[in-house]
């Protein structure tokens, strides 16, 4: 950071002697005189270690004299630069040591185990389809890592033959800002301990260039968990893929944003697997939300509200999921849910199984007991 910080001091140094130059060309040649107002009052450096992004917003004031072309007028140049240090940006971990290990052999070797395929839930797929993709949660993996692996371990078993060579992942929206359509991630990769998962930048700007549904804004991924704790699962089972990290706000157009996905997507690449990160019910007075009252009562109220949006997902009824969730608070990503249902019967996808449908208060049961005031829902669910 100390050599960063002292390159970007010699590039504002740059900036000052190239913006000196550029009022000089202005009025060098003229009687008037000039005054040369720098503000590089947006400075800043991104907090990976990978990019150093630094803006200079600058304003020129150029006076010149009333014996001269500018007649005694003002003109304002305002010149935006950006200058990126480092030239392949890698989104850092956010959520490493929190919602999963911090190290890299532990958070590889707990991915691993996570992806092993259970027999049990391989018992209610049907033999011999393709698998298009799935739900997963995306709570702390002492919670939900588990269910989630589930998911990614059947459908790397389902896709044994051809794997995928891109997964995307449309995530649940937890940035507290506005967001009226998907949003894309600029970086080149994203870092977890262990390892990098490369973006498909080309498909990621052919969606924002073609469709009005997209924008490519980093704000709702600097610090969002929903796709981060999924990839390491997804580098266990495809070491090398791709990844396309979308997030999908609760809006009308969600279904519309995951088929647009598929129609862009599998024009280049068939071998494809779409996934939506989300959790289910969120109950208790940590949520404030407890319409059945806190307790067991509430817990089992709350597994029973998971169960009307799941239902509209096994019958593949895209379009009644945002209208569900909206009316009944029963996923926090119930635009990616669309999406990604959506995307998957774009596929082909003709039939969605439920695995396993639990919440924490059970699957922290047998490590650290709680008692049931708060609980959050979660699915496994894969598409074919």
């Amino acid at each position: 950071m100390l050599v960063t910080f002292f390159v970007v001091r010699l590039v504002v140094l740059a900036m000052r002697v190239m913006l000196g130059m550029i009022a000089r060309s202005q009025a060098g040649q003229r009687s008037g005189q000039f005054i040369v107002v720098l503000l590089a009052h947006s400075l800043f450096l991104e907090r990976s270690a990978y990019l150093a992004l630094l803006v200079i917003r600058t304003t020129i004031i150029l006076r010149c004299g009333h014996n001269n072309d500018c007649r005694g007028r003002t003109r304002k140049i305002i010149v935006d630069y950006v200058v990126v240090l480092k030239n392949i940006p890698v989104r850092p971990p956010v959520m490493a040591g929190r919602f999963y290990p911090g190290d890299a052999p532990a958070c590889r070797a707990a991915a691993k185990a996570f992806v092993q395929t259970s027999a049990a839930s391989s018992e209610k797929l049907p033999a011999g389809r393709r698998g298009w993709g799935g739900i997963v949660p995306h709570a702390g993996w002492v919670c939900s890592g588990a269910i989630a692996g589930q998911v990614i371990a059947e459908l790397a078993r389902m896709n044994q033959g051809e794997p995928p060579l891109l997964v995307v992942v449309f995530g649940a929206v937890h940035t507290p800002m506005p967001l009226d359509r998907a949003a894309l991630d600029p970086h080149r990769a994203w870092h977890v301990p262990g390892g990098d998962s490369p973006v498909s930048l080309d498909l990621a700007d052919r969606l924002r260039s073609g469709s009005q549904l997209f924008a490519m804004d980093q704000r709702f991924h600097q610090q969002e968990h929903a796709i981060e704790v999924e990839l390491p699962l997804i580098q266990a089972a495809w070491p090398n893929v791709e990844i396309l990290p979308i997030e999908v706000p609760l809006i009308e157009q969600a279904a519309r944003i995951g088929r647009e996905t598929a129609q862009s997507v599998l024009s280049t690449w068939r071998r494809t697997i779409f996934l939506a990160s989300s959790d289910f019910t969120h109950y208790g007075p940590n949520y404030r939300f407890a319409p059945a009252g806190v307790g067991l009562q509430g817990v089992a109220w709350a597994k029973q509200n998971d169960l009307r949006v799941l239902q509209l997902v096994t019958d593949m009824a895209t379009d009644r999921i945002v209208p569900e969730v909206r009316e009944h608070s029963n996923a926090c990503g119930g635009g990616a849910i669309a999406a990604m249902l959506a995307a998957c019967q774009e596929a082909g996808a003709t039939q969605a199984t439920l695995l396993r449908h639990a919440n924490s208060y059970e699957t922290l049961a047998g490590k650290t007991p709680d008692d049931p005031s708060n609980a959050v829902g979660y699915a496994s669910v894969v598409v074919s």
